[in-house]
Formats: structure tokens, sequence, C-alpha cells
């Protein structure tokens, strides 16, 4: 019985140590998968980032020139003339029925 005692921590030791390395091999084969999915989407996300950013820097400075003729036309309006032209972001964000209704 005394041999048996003393044989039961390295087994337990072992045992453990066999589960945790198990373990570890599992959770590398779901890291290696999770990250081959992250790395493909991040590369799809990638290339449209990058088109889309060269889309908003074009549309961005062009808002900026329609804006300066937005704000010379607001600005030379007749006395007690109330409409007034929406920059270019504040028409993009205004809900359709404020842009199509008149006064």
């Amino acid at each position: 019985m005394e041999r048996l005692k003393a044989a039961l921590p390295p087994l337990q030791q072992r045992y453990n140590e066999l589960c945790k390395a198990e373990r570890r091999t599992e959770w590398r084969e779901q890291y290696a998968e999770v990250k081959a999915k992250r790395d493909a989407t991040a590369e799809m996300m990638k290339a449209i980032y990058t088109k889309l950013s060269e889309q908003l820097i074009a549309v961005l400075q062009e808002a900026q020139q329609v804006d300066q003729e937005v704000a010379r036309v607001n600005r030379t309006a007749p006395n007690g003339e109330q409409d007034r032209v929406l920059t270019v972001e504040c028409a993009a964000r205004a809900p359709t029925w404020y842009l199509t209704t008149s006064p």
C-alpha cells in the first residue's frame, strides 16, 4: 500500500502535464484556425478600406471646394432672403424631407 501511495504523486503530476499538453495542442489548433480567418478578413478589409479612403479623400476635397461656393452664395444673399444652402456634409446628414421642403 505504501508503494502505491508513493507512486501516486508522480503519476498525478504526469497526468496533469499530459492534460496541459493536450489542452495546449487543442488551443493551438483553434488559435491557428481563428488567426487564419482573421488574416483573410483583415486583407479584405484593408483592400476595401484603401479604396474607400481614396474615394473619401476625393469627395472631401470636392466638398471643400463646393462649401466655399456655398459660403459665397449664402454670404451674398439679398436682404430679407431667408434661404441658405447647407454645406455638403450637412446636406449629406440631413433627413431627406428637410432637403425637399421649401418655405
